[in-house]
């Protein structure tokens, strides 16, 4: 993680020594820790106390210790380590910070006697018997199984008072930037690396609430009856769904029209749209609304376009908007972005959203929202951000989306761009664009194509592009849904729709699925337990 003044190297986790691997600085630990404890009798030797000598051996709390022990034994999840005091006060008051003048082997007597839970993070100067620390730090901290993981100064000056020094502005603004985005990261890392105990876990009452709370947040209804039923009953709290397609297609409007529905059951809805405005959608709305009031008499229906236009002043477009208001306009929250929003604003302004009083602002059955993103490539990379090249870009979107849903317990759908190779054929993991991320990491994976699609066998390229613009053309369109993943019901299924692209809306065209043969005809999909 690059921000502000500090650069994560990780070495000590991706690069850990290998099994008999020889240090440069010392052989092993086992005889730096034997001269360590003859250094220390040569000190008893020069003047110091043998209970001073024995406690250190020993890893007790002696003064040395005692400004330590309340950071490494008790509150919070993450020890900062810095050299020298001005150091320490120079980080924001907030995170648990250790002064340290190199007493590396002291450090690791006292941890190896009394283990601690707690992530260190060591933040490391560029002096080279600090470097020297560092590397017997992040070789002998593992071998007892603590986190260590090492920060080094950004801008390459010996100390952070030095980097203060060079630009205070700048510095102040950087540094709490920087350490509040490292203790969300370490606290992650901590959290995937520490074992957590299952007998604790369930006597304290932890696995029944958690289960309270995932029954609170599943079977949420898509609107969409075939789709409930095939994904298990709806949408589960906790897990991602991607939605892929090629352009055309209609993956915004119908992402849209799964919002709308979620929203007129009273439970909020976070629709970051990262492309088209909040006016563009209201009226893509707006004018799929008023086409579903009135199915069988079109005249006087307008298009969200027309409605733009300010061309839809009548009697029947107002019905609609106003029924669209009434139903969802509460609950639907468009949060319209740019190009320039980020991983870290899209986490951001869901955990503001749910720290809000919902009771307060939708009474006391208030739910828990479902948060969609249109789309996932157009978020742009965190400073934060490794990513090398678009494909592990997307995995890294892909993996923190999933680390939202489940940290805030909630469904996250991803809208996906297809590969521009695969826009004229049949949907598999190969359709989305650098998909490795999204196989592995995604609960859910659906992709819409047009049903013509699956007639073309790529011989003759010219005439297939001829069919598929023709059929973009018609004003009701075949559209296929095909699942290539699914956790929580059937592992694979296809639903066919009619897209009337004029007015934005999806008709499912119900039949007898998979599913749906698995249960009795009296079941009702809303009551089904999810898998």
């Amino acid at each position: 993680m690059q921000s502000g003044l500090f650069y994560n190297s990780r070495t000590c986790i991706e690069n850990k020594p290998k099994k008999g691997h020889k240090s440069r600085k010392m052989t092993n630990i086992a005889k730096a820790e034997a001269e360590a404890k003859a250094y220390l009798h040569e000190q008893y030797d020069r003047g110091c106390t043998a209970e001073y000598v024995d406690r250190v051996i020993n890893g007790y709390n002696d003064e040395l210790y005692l400004q330590w022990y309340e950071k490494l034994y008790t509150h919070g999840d993450v020890v900062f380590i810095c050299y020298e005091t001005i150091d320490s006060i120079l980080l924001p008051r907030e995170l648990d910070t250790i002064e340290f003048f190199g007493e590396s082997m002291e450090l690791y007597l006292m941890l190896k006697k009394h283990p601690t839970n707690k992530t260190i993070v060591f933040c490391e100067a560029e002096w080279s018997p600090y470097r020297e620390d560092a590397e017997f730090l992040a070789e002998a901290l593992p071998e007892i199984n603590i986190t260590f993981l090492p920060e080094r100064v950004f801008n390459g000056e010996k100390s952070l008072a030095k980097s203060r020094q060079k630009n205070p502005a700048y510095f102040r603004r950087e540094i709490r930037k920087a350490c509040n985005e490292i203790l969300q990261d370490f606290r992650s890392v901590a959290e995937t690396v520490k074992p957590k105990n299952t007998e604790e876990y369930v006597q304290h009452g932890k696995f029944y609430k958690a289960i309270e709370t995932f029954k609170a947040n599943s079977n949420i209804t898509t609107g969409f009856e075939e789709l409930d039923l095939n994904l298990g009953g709806g949408l589960v709290g906790g897990a991602l769904y991607v939605i892929g397609a090629a352009p055309g297609i209609g993956k915004t409007t119908y992402a849209l029209q799964l919002a709308d529905h979620i929203a007129s059951t009273q439970r909020p809805v976070l629709f970051f749209s990262l492309e088209m405005s909040q006016m563009e959608l209201v009226s893509k709305s707006i004018a799929r609304t008023a086409r579903e009031m009135f199915p069988s008499d079109q005249r006087d229906l307008k298009t969200s376009i027309q409605i733009r236009k300010g061309e839809a002043n009548n009697e029947k477009m107002d019905a609609a908007e106003e029924k669209y208001i009434d139903e969802c306009g509460y609950y639907m929250n468009i949060i319209q972005g740019d190009f320039y929003t980020n991983l870290d604003t899209i986490r951001a302004t869901i955990e503001g959203f749910l720290k809000c009083d919902l009771t307060d602002a939708y009474g006391p059955e208030a739910k828990k929202p479902v948060v969609i993103i249109d789309y996932l490539q157009a978020i742009k990379e965190s400073e934060s951000s490794r990513a090398k090249d678009i494909r592990s870009a997307t995995d890294e979107k892909t993996i923190t989306l999933k680390q939202i849903a489940r940290d805030c317990e909630i469904p996250v759908i991803a809208i996906s761009s297809f590969n521009r190779s695969n826009y004229m054929k049949t949907i598999d993991f190969e359709s989305f664009k650098e998909s490795g991320g999204i196989e592995f990491t995604a609960d859910v994976v659906i992709g819409l194509q047009f049903s013509i699609v699956d007639d073309f066998d790529g011989k003759n390229v010219n005439s297939e592009r001829a069919k598929l613009a023709k059929e973009k053309e018609k004003p009701e369109r075949d559209v296929s849904l095909k699942c290539v993943k699914n956790r929580y019901g059937v592992s694979s299924f296809e639903i066919k729709y009619k897209y009337y692209a004029a007015y934005d809306y999806f008709r499912e065209i119900p039949r007898r699925s998979e599913a749906k043969t698995k249960t009795s005809k009296n079941t009702n999909y809303k009551n089904m337990p999810v898998i």
